[in-house]
């Protein structure tokens, strides 16, 4: 039989709680980073009005990893990709998917950005630590270019959106 295929879904109130616990830390202070993210800003704005929108991918009942975005109120057709975390014992893993297996992370990353799509949006902005190697080859990978210094340890990132 294999691995349960990963699911996608929007979250809601009652994943609140697991995000406050989802663990994402492993990879340096950035991983951290991440993680704080995930259990504030990005926990808190599920049982909110903010406007972000906040993707679970589950393998089974487990939540493997988690995307958060906002499609920008002053120019719609920018998506802010906010963050996309996998959990720490699935980072580096591969998944099924009707195309073949591919690494979870790139389903995450593809999965949110056609979200965003399907909400107008033509460009994807993105700040990523720039000793966060792994995460700049995935963004470097999938169309993203990094445009400026964002900050002493951050970099921004553009896509556009075909």
């Amino acid at each position: 039989m294999g691995e349960p295929e990963i699911r996608a879904r929007r979250a809601d109130a009652a994943d609140v709680r697991t995000l406050r616990r989802f663990r994402c830390n492993q990879g340096g202070w950035f991983a951290r980073d991440v993680q704080r993210l995930v259990r504030g800003k990005v926990a808190s704005a599920v049982d909110s009005i903010d406007p972000v929108h906040v993707v679970l991918f589950e393998r089974g009942r487990e939540v493997v990893a988690v995307a958060a975005f906002e499609i920008r109120e002053a120019d719609p057709v920018i998506c802010d990709l906010h963050v996309v975390a996998i959990a720490n014992e699935h980072q580096g893993s591969r998944v099924n998917t009707p195309t073949g297996r591919h690494p979870l992370v790139r389903v995450v990353l593809d999965t949110a950005l056609d979200l965003a799509r399907e909400l107008g949006a033509t460009r994807a902005e993105a700040i990523v630590a720039r000793s966060n190697a792994r995460s700049v080859r995935m963004l470097l990978r999938e169309g993203f270019v990094r445009v400026r210094s964002f900050d002493r340890d951050y970099d921004e990132y553009i896509a556009r959106l075909a």
